[in-house]
């Protein structure tokens, strides 16, 4: 069986050893909320909501919240700010957003960190989320195996990563919520055959390959923009050639296409018969 030769080696990639906590800043939306999730492991340094014209808009001081609750939160009348202590991020929420210009760049600043997120109420969240993968070769009892790690900012569809060698489907990994475990064919990961981050934004999983042949190595994951019910999937790509990898182009489709939820402005135009002379308004959206 090809699972046979998958295998993971801790010690090279772990799941802790994701260092993306600050480099993640996503939105979504809720009704009429417009909702930043700023990643942190850092609970001292205050965080800052800045808004797409630069401006300050929110921040974060840790000291008024209660860090032994794995959530606490904070309402002023434009926003709210909480803080989700077991996922490690800071959440600015803007009410009653539809009625602002709120498309372009917003910024998270924590310190001499920013992470940044393009905001577009037309396009949503589909061209604002990103899959990468990373590679390492490494050699154990005269084997020598690569060990990739998949990772996004947002948290998958179903918790699931979908891996290929050479755009073929090789092994599926997802987290099991009921479980609270990896798994892999409805079978529990152990460490020397995959990992996965509970929040199903990590997988891990080790191969074993021939350095004389050139493997493409991809990563398939779905998500939900859960505004327009669409459902999509980006598919990261990582070639490896000898001992080098390059990192190729993301796939990106669209596997159920989502609802309309943002409405153009009602824009009037006035049309006049020159025969008659008669005027006819009509309206687009």
């Amino acid at each position: 069986m090809r699972l046979r030769t998958l295998l993971i080696w801790l010690t090279v990639f772990s799941v802790q050893e994701l260092s993306m906590e600050n480099d993640c800043m996503l939105w979504e939306i809720n009704g009429n909320d417009l909702t930043f999730s700023c990643k942190t492991s850092n609970f001292v340094t205050p965080v800052t909501l800045v808004n797409n014209r630069g401006k300050e808009i929110a921040k974060c001081n840790f000291q008024q919240f209660n860090n032994e609750s794995i959530r606490s939160s904070q309402r002023e009348n434009s926003h709210t700010v909480s803080v989700e202590y077991q996922k490690k991020e800071v959440r600015f929420t803007i009410h009653e957003f539809r009625s602002k210009n709120v498309d372009g760049t917003w910024s998270c600043v924590q310190g001499n960190t920013k992470s940044q997120s393009h905001v577009s109420k037309s396009k949503e969240i589909f061209y604002d989320t990103n899959v990468f993968m990373k590679g390492e070769i490494y050699t154990i009892n005269h084997t020598k195996r690569v060990s990739l790690q998949c990772s996004t900012c947002r948290e998958s569809r179903g918790k699931n990563a979908e891996f290929l060698i050479n755009k073929r489907s090789y092994v599926s990994i997802a987290f099991d919520p009921d479980k609270g475990k990896c798994t892999y064919k409805d079978r529990e990961c152990h460490q020397d055959i995959c990992s996965c981050s509970s929040a199903g934004n990590v997988f891990n999983a080790t191969f074993s390959f021939d350095p004389a042949n050139t493997t493409t190595y991809s990563c398939d994951i779905q998500f939900e923009d859960k505004a327009t019910s669409m459902i999509f999937s980006i598919t990261a790509n990582l070639l490896l050639k000898g001992k080098d990898f390059q990192v190729m182009r993301q796939d990106r489709r669209i596997n159920k296409p989502g609802n309309k939820v943002f409405d153009r402005d009602v824009i009037s135009t006035t049309k006049r018969n020159l025969r008659t002379g008669n005027t006819t308004k009509h309206y687009y959206r």
